[in-house]
């Protein structure tokens, strides 16, 4: 019976032979405190003869080999180790990893051959190698320090185009390599022979002329003392592998120009949604460097109304499952500037399927949204316009019944009474509601025009003296004129009326005191410079065309306008002033002028800020054709009589019983028509006796030009006076440069005068 130590010892001892892998343990003097069989079958020794033995008195190569550098290192970390190799003789054939334990280090072999078992089996070892060493595809090599060659597996012979081994043992490795590299490889050769190992590319060219890039790895060759014998090299081709690589390099930048030069933001995330890379149009967008935005100052320069949305969204989109998300937001750059930015991310996914990461783009689509706006008021100012120009039809017709009318009365009264003076009330009511309609046709582009050539300048110099009177000694007026602006293609009253309007609405914004300037330049606009108003300005009413331009610039100093105001300043009858003070068509009517000569219009003004106003008329050097001059016209008690045949051809029953009676009482003979069929009938049953042709442009049935248009097919010479409410650009375009266009309401003495011109060939437009 043993004690109870001995039976731990036996069961220890026991335990440490059942282990299957070979092990030692080394006390702190690095001295063997147990070696079991495995490890000295390994080691070649017997194990009870290495106990108290210092591993670096028995095995001195051990202080050179890694497993020295790896012993130091637990013993001064106590943390495992791998070593690459052991103390054992035959390093390339064992590995090992150190553990730190209780008075020393265990060292544990990985792998190993006893040295029994490589004396025993030696020669069949040996062809098992060789034949290893043949069918692996990388060429093995073995090199004297000079560079001789000494042995080569058959990948190897083949690589380089040798017929055997024998053919070119012997040989020096060295002419093979090209010379800029030649120096590298004879180096590595001789280190290896001096105990060390590297690692280097270099280039060959083979016994055919093929060049071959290597990649190489060269190290020592011991023998069974451990004694370098040569140089052992692993040496595999690389050639194609590096020119997959340079192609993978020039196809990553070819794809990186394409990224930093493409027109839209772009951007990558990693799977948690952190930005890695942004190109520099993204870094463009948001005016600072890209390293800002990729460390994330993007998301101060949200604006702070949408800065919630947008982090929900992303969040949610990033801890989703979704693949594609759009959303929109503005920025606010460090100049100050808001942008507005649509953003489109889309989920990268990795072969298991796993997020990999997010790729987006942006695009900056402040102009489109400055374009849509634009497009939006234009539109909604269009129909606006046709609404105005279809009341202002309407309504002339009434404006023409009541003048007549009360023309008629006129004559019946007697002046100086009651009733003459309420009458003229009435008159001068209803030439103040035609003024309001010419204001209305105006703003919808359906009042005629008379566009001349002229020079803004002088228009300004001309108006200069009426427009001080009209807005008070409290304001003063200043005029800053650049010489040789160049002229433009405008009506002239048009123009003036312009000025007119813009000063009586600075007047009206200052009511004490101010300053009004009026100003001209010679600009050039750009497609850049219509898409982007000017800094704090709003969205420009009219867009206008690029090329060279008179801008006519008008500021007041008064209260100025807020940004809903300004919205809805060009609208007819949008006023702010108070009841009874303004009829709200005075920007509507600019709007209408400036629209008909193709111009540009913007508004910029803030609230205590004042305003101006900028009208930008095409600048023009073409000369306008001066109409031939006609023989004067008759004296005004001429032209109220006549005796021929006046065919007249009206819808509105009232506007045709007052044309016919006001005809009638200067002598014409007049035959009515209801529309434009019937005056075509009546025309083929009476063409004889017609000397002229009084229609409306607008009737059911056939419209006056189409009437004009028939009349003139059999009959070329027919006199025809057109009569409109307004006259729009199609209707006007279908009439003949001679014909006359009575512009309703109109009253007996220019009606009279009109139809007498007409029909003694010396008619000008009324």
């Amino acid at each position: 019976m043993t004690d109870g130590n001995g039976d731990r010892d036996f069961f220890a001892a026991t335990l440490y032979e059942a282990i299957p892998q070979a092990f030692v343990a080394l006390d702190t003097e690095s001295r063997f405190t147990y070696v079991n069989a495995k490890a000295g079958a390994i080691l070649g020794r017997e194990p009870t003869s290495l106990l108290g033995r210092s591993v670096w008195d028995e095995f001195p190569d051990a202080r050179r080999r890694p497993f020295a550098t790896a012993y130091e290192q637990v013993k001064a970390t106590k943390m495992p180790v791998l070593a690459d190799g052991c103390f054992a003789p035959w390093e390339c054939e064992c590995t090992s990893r150190l553990y730190p334990c209780d008075g020393g280090v265990l060292v544990v072999f990985a792998e190993g051959v006893s040295l029994d078992q490589r004396k025993t089996h030696g020669v069949e070892l040996s062809r098992y190698l060789r034949a290893v060493l043949d069918t692996t595809p990388e060429c093995i090599k073995v090199v004297g320090r000079d560079g001789t060659l000494l042995d080569m597996n058959v990948a190897g012979i083949t690589l380089i185009g040798a017929p055997s081994l024998e053919a070119i043992a012997g040989i020096s490795v060295y002419p093979l390599v090209v010379e800029r590299d030649r120096d590298a490889v004879r180096q590595a050769i001789e280190t290896a022979c001096d105990g060390e190992r590297s690692h280097l590319e270099f280039e060959i060219v083979t016994l055919s002329g093929k060049r071959c890039r290597m990649e190489s790895r060269i190290g020592p060759l011991r023998d069974e003392s451990g004694v370098i014998i040569a140089a052992l090299c692993m040496t595999r081709d690389v050639t194609q592998v590096r020119a997959n690589e340079e192609r993978l390099r020039e196809s990553e930048a070819r794809f990186r120009r394409l990224v930093e030069r493409a027109p839209l933001g772009s951007f990558l995330n990693d799977s948690d949604g952190h930005t890695v890379y942004c190109n520099p149009r993204l870094a463009a967008i948001f005016g600072c460097p890209a390293e800002e935005i990729v460390a994330g100052a993007w998301r101060d320069s949200v604006h702070p109304a949408d800065r919630d949305r947008l982090m929900a969204a992303c969040l949610a989109f990033y801890r989703g499952d979704g693949e594609e998300m759009q959303y929109d937001y503005r920025i606010v750059r460090p100049d100050g500037a808001i942008r507005d930015l649509v953003v489109e991310q889309v989920r990268l996914r990795a072969r298991d399927g796993l997020t990999e990461g997010f790729i987006g783009i942006i695009d900056d689509v402040t102009e489109h949204r400055v374009l849509e706006e634009q497009l939006r008021q234009s539109q909604k100012l269009e129909a606006v316009g046709r609404l105005a120009g279809g009341v202002a039809h309407d309504f002339n017709n009434l404006l023409t019944v009541i003048a007549n009318y009360g023309q008629f009365l006129k004559q019946e009264l007697e002046p100086g009474t009651r009733g003459r003076a309420d009458l003229e009330e009435l008159l001068g009511a209803t030439r103040r509601a035609a003024s309001l309609t010419r204001q209305l046709l105006t703003f919808g582009r359906k009042q005629p025009s008379s566009p001349k050539l002229l020079a803004p300048n002088d228009v300004i110099t001309g108006v200069e003296d009426m427009l001080r009177r009209l807005i008070g000694e409290h304001i003063a007026l200043v005029t800053d004129l650049e010489p040789g602006v160049g002229r433009v293609l405008v009506d002239p009253g048009q123009l003036e009326q312009i000025l007119v309007n813009l000063a009586v609405n600075a007047r009206d914004a200052m009511p004490t005191a101010g300053l009004l300037t009026i100003e001209t330049a010679a600009v050039y606009l750009t497609h850049a410079d219509i898409l982007q108003p000017s800094a704090g300005s709003s969205i420009p009413a009219l867009v206008g065309s690029p090329g060279e331009h008179v801008v006519i610039r008008v500021t007041d100093t008064g209260f100025g306008m807020d940004d809903e105001t300004q919205r809805r300043v060009f609208e007819p009858f949008f006023t702010t002033k108070p009841l009874g003070h303004g009829t709200g068509l005075g920007l509507a009517t600019i709007y209408g002028i400036v629209a008909q000569a193709g111009g540009r219009l913007c508004l910029r003004s803030a609230h205590g800020q004042g305003t101006t106003v900028e009208v930008y008329l095409p600048r023009t050097c073409a000369e306008v054709m001066e109409p031939a001059r006609k023989p004067d016209a008759p004296n005004v008690d001429d032209v109220r009589h006549g005796t021929e045949t006046v065919l007249v051809a009206e819808d509105e029953s009232g506007v045709r019983e007052s044309v016919r009676r006001i005809l009638e009482r200067a002598g014409y003979r007049v035959i009515e028509a209801r529309h434009g069929a019937d005056a075509l009938l009546l025309w083929r049953e009476r063409r004889e006796e017609i000397a002229l042709v009084l229609t409306d442009l607008v009737m059911p049935e056939m419209r006056g030009a189409e009437l004009a248009t028939t009349l003139r097919e059999t009959a070329p010479d027919t006199r025809i006076v057109f009569m409109s409410g307004y006259a729009s650009d199609a209707a006007r375009a279908t009439m003949s440069p001679d014909d006359v266009l009575l512009t309703k309401p109109f009253d007996a003495e220019t009606l009279l005068r009109v139809v007498r011109e007409v029909l003694d060939g010396v008619a000008q437009q009324s």
